[in-house]
């Protein structure tokens, strides 16, 4: 991390940002002129297991800035020094240069990644903690590398991203967590591509339970959830299991014929013959069946709308042969 932080300031460059433009990198009273610099070129993430999470490391350079880490105000809202102060956390967090994120030749200048960035701390760094309550940061996923997923296998990154990325965290807003909380409702399962083609949003304060002004995105629907937590692998709740361990997968690759075989299976959850919900599933997996995957996603977000909240208040624990 030592050599990583030299790194950066050796390029007297910002670090990483969301179109702020801010100086992170060069002296904090009078900013150097910016030095002549080669094209950064990421490292890939090769196959092979992905670590875990870990509270953050990052909480006594944060508070060195007047930050509480457990308590972070949206990047919008920092002050000048404060922005400093936080970039070079990212490059740290990240172990990457500033131009990590930013354009070489046009530092203010909104970038692919200084959307990302921003959206990540914004919605998700101050959005979260670890089940245990431990603080979290960039670096408790990321641990001094940018790409901390292995995509070569979506199986193993969706078991990963289940039991780890969701099993081991919690919402600060004491709303639970679950795949909502990033991929947004409906999940958009390819929201880093969504991310980069928008700016990103500033936050809008928002009241929650435990504190304000924590996400930007639509909260996943409040009331009751019976049982509340469904425990780190879904162990609680059969059909969320069934989800994020089937659904979640052939979504995101794009399988048809196992999205087919988990919609028709999902139709057997319904908790009412009164509910469309068993017509509408298997409506669902007719479409995946003839290649139609925009149909059979929408059987989805119909069942959500319609029945999520019943469900969620009265059938949590409901199993099926």
């Amino acid at each position: 991390m030592g050599g990583l932080g030299q790194l950066a300031l050796s390029f007297g460059l910002v670090a990483i940002g969301a179109g702020l433009g801010l100086v992170a990198c060069a002296p904090e009273v009078q900013p150097a002129p910016v030095a002549p610099a080669a094209t950064y070129v990421p490292k890939t993430h090769a196959p092979g297991p992905m670590a875990g999470v870990r509270p953050t490391g990052m909480a006594g350079a944060l508070a060195a800035a007047g930050l509480d880490v457990r308590q972070l105000p949206p990047l919008e809202q920092l002050t000048p020094a404060q922005k400093q102060r936080v970039m070079r956390t990212f490059t740290e967090s990240l172990g990457v240069p500033c131009l990590g994120c930013h354009a070489e030749d046009a530092f203010v200048a909104d970038t692919r990644r200084k959307r990302i960035a921003k959206r990540m701390y914004n919605e998700m760094v101050r959005a979260l903690t670890l089940r245990d309550g431990e603080p979290v940061y960039c670096d408790t996923c990321h641990d001094g590398t940018m790409y901390m997923l292995d995509r070569h296998d979506a199986t193993k990154l969706t078991k990963h991203m289940s039991e780890t990325l969701v099993g081991q965290f919690a919402r600060v807003d004491g709303r639970v967590h679950d795949c909502t909380t990033c991929h947004g409702e409906p999940p958009d399962y390819h929201m880093l591509t969504t991310w980069k083609t928008t700016s990103a949003p500033d936050i809008v304060p928002v009241d929650t339970p435990a504190s304000a002004n924590v996400m930007s995105p639509p909260l996943p629907p409040p009331g009751p959830r019976v049982p509340a937590d469904c425990g780190p692998r879904s162990e609680g709740c059969p059909l969320q299991r069934y989800m994020r361990g089937w659904v979640s997968i052939a979504t995101a690759n794009d399988d048809e014929a196992s999205l087919a075989i988990a919609l028709d299976r999902i139709a057997a959850f319904s908790p009412d013959p009164a509910w469309s919900w068993a017509s509408v599933s298997r409506q669902g997996a007719a479409a995946a069946r003839r290649g139609d995957l925009a149909e059979a996603k929408k059987s989805c977000e119909t069942c959500h709308s319609l029945y999520r909240p019943a469900w969620r208040a009265s059938y949590r624990t409901r199993t099926v042969p």
